[in-house]
C-alpha cells in the first residue's frame, strides 16, 4: 500500500480507503471508474499476515461518533449540521440552498442543551434529519449527504392481470 507521498505505509491507523470498481476495454474504448465508497480503517484493526493484509472499513461517518461534550448550542438545522461536520471533519454534499429545498423546517430555530440526550455529533445529525422528515447517509465519496421521506396520493391498484402475470425471483406466476 502506497501513502500520499508514493512511499510504502506500514501504519494503517485511521487512513482514508476508497474503493473503485473500473472497467477497461481498449477495443471499444472503454475506460471507466466508479467509486464504490470511502471508508476509514480503524485503529488496531489491520491484520498482517506473510502473503496477505486484511484492512477493516468504517463508514466516513463512524467520525461523527466523536462526543459534543456537553455543549449548549442553536441554530437553524443546516447551522447545525455544518458545525457537526467543521467539528468532525466531514464533508457535507449539500450547498445551504439544496439543503434547506428538502424541508420546511429548514427555516426554524432549534436549541441543543447540555442536558439533551444528543451525546455524539452523530446524535445531532440523526436529530436534524428527524426534524427534515428523512435521515442522513453517505455518498459514496464519502460525503454526509440528506434524503427525505416524501408523501404521496398515488395509489397502485392491483389487478387480476397484474396477479396473473406477476414474477417473484427466479419463478414466474401464470
Amino acid at each position: 500500500i502506497i501513502d500520499k507521498e508514493n512511499k510504502y505505509s506500514d501504519n494503517f491507523n485511521n487512513a482514508e480507503m476508497s474503493i473503485f470498481f473500473g472497467v477497461k476495454n481498449a477495443s471499444l474504448g472503454l475506460d471507466e471508474e466508479i467509486q464504490l465508497g470511502k471508508f476509514i480503517i480503524p485503529t488496531d484493526t489491520t491484520i498482517r499476515k506473510i502473503a496477505s493484509i486484511q484492512l477493516v472499513g468504517d463508514s466516513v461517518l463512524s467520525k461523527l461518533d466523536k462526543p459534543t461534550n456537553g455543549v449548549n448550542t442553536s441554530g437553524k438545522p443546516y447551522a447545525l449540521v455544518s458545525w457537526c461536520c467543521d467539528e468532525c471533519g466531514v464533508e457535507l454534499a449539500l450547498t445551504e440552498a439544496e439543503f434547506n429545498a428538502l424541508s420546511n423546517n429548514s427555516s426554524y430555530m432549534f436549541y441543543i442543551t447540555s442536558e439533551s440526550s444528543l451525546k455524539t455529533y452523530r446524535d445531532i445529525v440523526m436529530y436534524v434529519s428527524q426534524i427534515m422528515g428523512g435521515f442522513a447517509t453517505d455518498t459514496n465519496d464519502g460525503k454526509l449527504t440528506f434524503k427525505v421521506y416524501s408523501s404521496s396520493n398515488k395509489v397502485f391498484n392491483i389487478n387480476n392481470d397484474t396477479i396473473a402475470s406477476s414474477k417473484l425471483g427466479d419463478s414466474s406466476y401464470k
